[in-house]
This record gives C-alpha cells, sequence and structure tokens, in this order.
C-alpha cells in the first residue's frame, strides 16, 4: 500500500479508530494481519489481542494534553520490542497518524524511489521519540511532516527524522522564498556531507599511495561550492555583525561527562554555523560588504534567518537527530521601557522562564551589551522600514537527569528567533536612559536536549567536513563566530 509493513511496526500507531480500522482490518497478501502471520508466525489469536490493544490507544483522545502519559508509554513498549526483535538504534521515533495521513503517505511514497519528503496536508497529531541515552522522551505536537525513502517499488520503508513545525517565517517571507530557503538549506547539506566523503578518500588515496582516479566534484553535483575564504569571511562576519550568537554554560565544578557535554555543544555549533554560512552563499555569493549600512543590516538579518531555517526549518535531516526538539511558542512584547530598563526586559523576556542565578544572568548582560554595542557601531540602515531587527539565540544548559546518583547532566538548549521591531532599535539607540519608548518585539522559542551520544559518535566526520571547507576545526570557528561560555 506504499507503506511497507516493518516501517509500519517501527514507526506508525493510529491516532484514532478510523486509523485503527485502516490499518488493522485489511486482510490477505500485503497487509499488516498477514505479514505478522508469515514474517513474525504469530497465530490469529495472538494478532487479535494485539489489535485490540491497538483500538483501546486510539480511543484515547490524542489532543487531550492530560492523555499524554498513555501516548509516552505506548511508544516506550513500542520501542522497547523493536530494539529487542528488530533494529537496536539510539532513538526511536513513533508517528501517530489519522486515517487521511496514512492514505496521504501511501499515495505519495508509490511514486517515489529513495529518499523524499512527506510534507502531508494536515500535521501529525503527535510523534514520540524514545532514546537509549537516559534522555527524556521527546513529545512533538502538530508535526510538519518527516523525511522518509521509498524502496524501487514506491513503499515506504526508512525514517531519516522529522520535518519540525518550529519554523517561524517572517512575515514579509512568501511561499517561495520558503521554498528557495528550503532548497539552500539542502545544498548546504550536500556540500557538508560531501566534504566528509572528501576528505575520507584523500586520507586513504594519501595512506597508501594511490593515484586518485577522475571523480564527480562538489560543483558537479550540488552548484558552485564556495571557497574556504568565501566561507571564513562569512563566519568572521558573525562577530562583527551579531545576527546570531551562541552561550553556553560552563560549571566551575563539573559532573562527571560535564564538560565532554561543553566540547559536543562547540562541535555542534560550528557544524550548524558552517551550514548556515554555506546557505547565505548560497542565496548571496558577493561578499557583504560591512561599512555599508545597508548591507551590514541585509547581514544581519540574513544570518538570523538562516541559521533559524538551518535548526528548526526541518531540512537538514542531521538536526532532529543530534537535537530532538519540543514545539514551538510565539510571544509577543509590547511594553513600555527605557534605554536603563532594555535589557533587564530582554533578559527576563529571554531567560526568566529558566530560573538562572543572578551571577549567570549578570554574565548574559555582558554578551547582551556587546551584541548591542557590535550592531549600534553598524548604524545599521533598512531599506524596508517595516523590516524586523532579527537574532537567532542558542542558549545551551546543563540539567540533571533525573533518578542519576551520582548526578549525571544533560545538555539542554533554547533556540529563540527574535524580531525587534526597527522602531524599537531605533528608540534604544537614540532615546536618553530615562526617555520612554515601546519595546515591541516577536520571540519564537524551541527547546531541545542534545543527543551527546550521537553528536560524538558523528564528531569525526563533522569535522572532517569543517576541516575540508573552511581549513578549520570546531574549536577555531566556535572562536571565530565568537561563542561565550558563562560560569555556573
Amino acid at each position: 500500500m506504499g507503506i511497507r509493513v516493518d516501517f509500519l511496526i517501527k514507526h506508525l500507531r493510529p491516532a484514532d479508530i478510523d486509523a485503527w480500522a485502516a490499518i488493522c482490518k485489511p486482510r490477505g497478501q500485503g497487509t499488516l494481519n498477514q505479514w505478522l502471520l508469515d514474517s513474525l508466525a504469530m497465530s490469529q489469536q495472538d494478532i487479535d489481542a494485539v489489535f485490540n490493544d491497538w483500538a483501546k490507544l486510539a480511543l484515547v483522545d490524542i489532543n487531550d494534553p492530560n492523555n499524554q502519559a498513555i501516548f509516552v508509554k505506548a511508544a516506550q513498549e513500542i520501542s522497547q520490542l523493536r530494539w529487542k526483535s528488530l533494529y537496536d538504534t539510539n532513538y526511536s521515533s513513533i508517528m501517530f497518524f489519522t486515517e487521511p495521513l496514512i492514505k496521504e503517505l501511501s499515495y505519495v511514497a508509490s511514486s517515489q524511489t529513495g529518499d523524499f519528503e512527506f510534507d502531508p496536508s494536515e500535521t501529525i497529531p503527535l510523534v514520540v521519540t524514545i532514546n537509549q541515552l537516559g534522555q527524556a522522551p521527546s513529545v512533538q505536537r502538530g508535526v510538519a511532516g518527516a523525511s522518509l525513502k521509498a524502496d524501487a517499488q514506491g513503499n515506504c520503508y526508512h525514517f531519516y527524522g522529522l520535518i519540525n513545525a518550529t519554523y517561524a517565517m517572517t512575515a514579509k517571507q512568501s511561499p517561495e522564498q520558503i521554498r528557495r530557503a528550503s532548497l539552500s538549506t539542502s545544498f548546504a547539506e550536500q556540500v557538508f556531507n560531501r566534504a566528509s566523503e572528501d576528505a575520507t578518500r584523500k586520507s586513504v588515496e594519501t595512506f597508501f599511495g594511490i593515484r586518485p582516479k577522475a571523480v564527480a566534484t562538489l560543483t558537479a553535483l550540488t552548484g558552485a561550492a564556495p571557497s574556504a575564504d568565501s566561507l571564513n569571511a562569512l563566519l568572521n562576519n558573525v562577530g562583527t555583525a551579531p545576527g546570531s550568537s551562541t552561550t553556553v554554560t560552563v560549571p566551575a565544578a563539573p559532573a562527571n561527562g560535564d564538560l565532554t557535554l561543553v566540547q559536543n555543544v562547540q562541535t555542534l555549533d560550528s557544524y550548524i554555523a558552517t551550514l548556515t554560512a554555506l546557505v547565505m552563499y548560497n542565496n548571496h555569493p558577493a561578499p557583504y560588504d560591512l561599512s555599508d549600512k545597508t548591507q551590514a543590516a541585509q547581514f544581519v538579518t540574513d544570518l538570523a534567518n538562516a541559521r533559524n531555517f538551518v535548526v528548526t526549518g526541518g531540512t537538514v535531516k542531521a538536526v532532529p537527530m543530534y537535537l530532538p526538539m519540543g514545539e514551538a511558542t510565539t510571544q509577543t512584547l509590547n511594553k513600555s521601557t527605557t534605554s536603563a530598563d532594555l535589557h533587564l526586559d530582554l533578559l527576563t523576556a529571554l531567560f526568566g522562564a529558566l530560573n538562572l542565578p543572578s551571577s549567570v544572568l549578570t554574565e548574559l548582560d555582558g554578551i547582551l551589551t556587546e551584541i548591542s554595542d557590535s550592531l549600534k557601531n553598524l548604524q545599521l540602515s533598512y531599506q524596508d522600514q517595516t523590516q524586523t531587527l532579527n537574532h537567532f539565540v542558542s542558549f545551551y544548559y546543563l540539567t540533571p537527569v533525573e533518578g542519576t546518583n551520582p548526578p549525571i547532566n544533560q545538555m539542554n538548549v533554547e533556540f529563540i528567533y527574535l524580531q525587534l521591531a526597527q522602531s524599537s532599535w531605533k528608540a534604544s539607540v537614540g532615546k536618553s536612559s530615562v526617555s520612554h519608548f515601546t519595546l515591541d518585539m516577536t520571540t519564537t522559542r524551541t527547546t531541545a536536549t542534545m543527543s551527546a551520544g550521537i553528536v560524538a559518535a558523528n564528531t569525526s566526520s563533522i569535522v572532517s567536513s569543517l576541516m575540508q571547507l573552511t581549513g578549520n576545526d570546531a574549536t577555531q570557528i566556535a572562536n571565530m563566530t565568537k561563542v561565550k561560555g558563562v560560569q555556573t
């Protein structure tokens, strides 16, 4: 039916009783019932018992947040069975599909071979990701779709990751602009992945003294790949014209494994920064002249938007693997303030919910001042007076894993896409410390927990790509993009 049964077993469950009927009622060749009889040698009585359990779950209201624990428990049981009987992986994602979603995936997959994006007409109501790394389950609602793979017969059989419904579009972004952003991000990921392959090939050829044969180039495969100088110019500009910023908490008395987590952040953020630079280059190959006020403003906006799309746009398949994300929440702030109170208002809006120690807030205030001063020095000039000053914040912080003794920490991250009204920015620069003005901004926040084991397992490949593309390792790129550490 366009969906292989082993894929259904691993990744799909009915979200309601209509979906249950579509999955469990059919009999005969190619059905789930027949596969269980033939492949797992289950008796019909046992199959009926399993289907009855699925029906009980399908009758639970999936849209009621009070029932979430029921679906998480079901996903945990499914994952444990999958790891025991099918494939032992670090992660297991269970998507709860309605009947229309099942029919749409079957239809879409039947015309596909290889990788494809399943971007259905309705959102996936619930996705639960269970892991074997000691982290809490990830629960996402209203997911936009998934990155999948179909076999030669047009049957969906492999799950890469989710297309997260967390990307925040600015008011001026049309569907065509979103399409181009998605293409640019796909270009960036292809270039990055091929760079690692090229680095490995060169290493093997050098070691064994093999004379290299002609191979397909990056340009032939993915379009015009940038030079290392072009990428490094973009990365260096991040500190001068900060459209994004990354901060990580570093404990003064680290618990076991903490410093490795911090080092993983450095690797992961350098990966994201380089993908962002590739996206920016694809959209704007000519160098930005930051001495030009209009181009400086454009760079800041392009950087924030590209980084937001790389992290939350759902196009980069590896991002959900490294950073399983929750739902995005958007808030609008419109309040009277003064230049003297502005930093406190911003810090409260961005980090107030995290209950950070005052010492950390003081350090964050210093970072905010540095960013603000850098932007003021550029004297940004916008051609469109309705355009917002955008900034993308990545704030990584350690939290204890519940029930561990001695305590073991995990690395959480708050991704915050900030859109500040141009009038508020101009007022904050031009007003005296006691004059009141309106702080008008929108923040879109997405929380994730870093999959430390997966990042660590892929560090060598990531660093190989970084070196191949830029000539710099993760530490050097983190210095270029001004990644900051605050002590806790």
